[in-house]
């Protein structure tokens, strides 16, 4: 192992059942080139240490730390997840952790918005077990606007993935009156036609969980949010329409 390799983590999670299939350590990096408003981890949007308790990690440390819990992911068919921000931020700890956890035998999921290079997006195939894929607007401009970055390159990198027999759980995150549109539920429910080898496509809809962090960073909560959780009638609304459309793949999550 490159024992002196570092990188700079927000957190880590053990025992996490959201973060992919069984039970999971989730591994949060530092930094992320996006700037979604709806972001619930802005802590980990800047290369910052000491920030919510971010701080530099040898990889051998982190490794360490995930092989604890080995016995809970065999037996729920678990693993480790790395996420963030966006941990392709971190190329090379990012690329060597999934290697050494892959030669521990431990399944891997990288949780990532897809807005890197090809380079090094291909680099991760060798050692991920599964995507989770960010697909958060369908419209490139509204895009553009709502994360600071453009949507080419992303669906680029998706397509290069499951071209690659890549497995791939699409997230998309839907925000009232944000993101919401018809346009971009058309979209999703169009997803598991243009792209039949999708694992599956997941409904993240809005917490407000994450607007004390932007109180506590001194920053304001973006206007355009709602200031409470998506109504339980809202997530019944998107039920019934990806029900309506024959969705097989698509799941809508409870917040």
């Amino acid at each position: 192992m490159s024992d002196n390799l570092k990188g700079i983590i927000s957190d880590i999670h053990r025992t996490s059942v959201v973060d992919g299939p069984g039970i999971r350590t989730a591994v949060f990096l530092q930094g992320c080139p996006l700037r979604c408003i709806w972001c619930h981890n802005p802590e980990t949007q800047q290369m910052k240490i000491g920030q919510f308790g971010s701080r530099v990690v040898e990889l051998s440390e982190v490794v360490a730390e995930c092989k604890k819990d080995l016995a809970y992911y065999n037996v729920s068919g678990g693993g480790v997840t790395i996420s963030g921000g966006e941990p392709l931020m971190q190329p090379l700890f990012t690329l060597k952790f999934l290697q050494e956890l892959k030669k521990a035998g431990i399944h891997t999921a990288l949780d990532t918005s897809g807005y890197a290079s090809r380079t090094i997006v291909e680099k991760t195939l060798l050692f991920t077990d599964l995507y989770l894929f960010d697909y958060k607007v369908t419209d490139p401009l509204s895009h553009s606007e709502l994360t600071k970055r453009p949507l080419k390159g992303i669906l680029d990198n998706l397509e290069f993935l499951l071209k690659n027999k890549a497995s791939v759980i699409l997230r998309c995150p839907l925000v009232p009156g944000v993101n919401d549109q018809e346009e971009h539920l058309q979209a999703i429910a169009g997803m598991g036609n243009k792209y039949p080898s999708l694992v599956q496509v997941d409904i993240l809809p809005w917490h407000s969980m994450g607007n004390v962090k932007y109180i506590k960073l001194g920053r304001k909560v973006d206007s355009h949010l709602p200031r409470g959780n998506v109504s339980k009638q809202m997530i019944d609304h998107y039920r019934a329409f990806f029900i309506e459309h024959g969705c097989s793949k698509v799941v809508v999550r409870d917040r």
